[in-house]
């Protein structure tokens, strides 16, 4: 049975970012994994993954529709949800395990009421339990072989003075 579509958390179609904030300005446009096309035309794609979320995100389709998200689940196919609005292009699926490897598929309804294609599987994994990751992260310097970064410290102390 499919989870009502407020059970996963949406993001709207603004533009994508590497804070993975709704709407935020961040550094990226890309997702992290950018998927082959399948026979669906378009591809799910991995946006952003944490302990125990995946983000993932798909092009706008041309026209109104909805999409249904699925989960491979001991190995079989089950849908989370298959009433995801047409203006959402990105969800973030919880409560998953740290370290672990997860496949998920998409597929819209067409104009005249039918489901299309599945695009083909996305191999996402979470990352593992505690993985530190940057807060606001900033480029601060780049050339054409490297980029520099800064951030703040997570926890609010200042690295320098242990």
């Amino acid at each position: 049975r499919a989870e009502p579509a407020s059970s996963l958390r949406f993001r709207s179609e603004e533009p994508l970012s590497v804070s993975g904030m709704v709407g935020g300005g961040g550094v990226g446009s890309k997702p992290v994994v950018d998927n082959d096309d399948g026979p669906a035309g378009y591809s799910l794609n991995l946006y952003d993954s944490k302990e125990n979320n995946i983000t993932l995100c798909w092009p706008k389709a041309p026209y109104e529709c909805k999409y249904e998200l699925q989960q491979k689940i001991d190995g079989q196919w089950t849908t989370l949800s298959d009433s995801i609005p047409h203006s959402k292009v990105m969800v973030s699926k919880g409560h998953l395990e740290p370290n672990s490897k997860y496949q998920f598929r998409l597929r819209r309804q067409t104009p005249d009421g039918e489901w299309g294609d599945f695009t083909n599987p996305l191999s996402a994994k979470t990352l593992p339990q505690g993985t530190l990751l940057l807060d606001r992260p900033a480029i601060h310097s780049r050339s054409e072989r490297w980029v520099g970064i800064t951030w703040e410290d997570p926890e609010g102390e200042n690295s320098a003075n242990p």
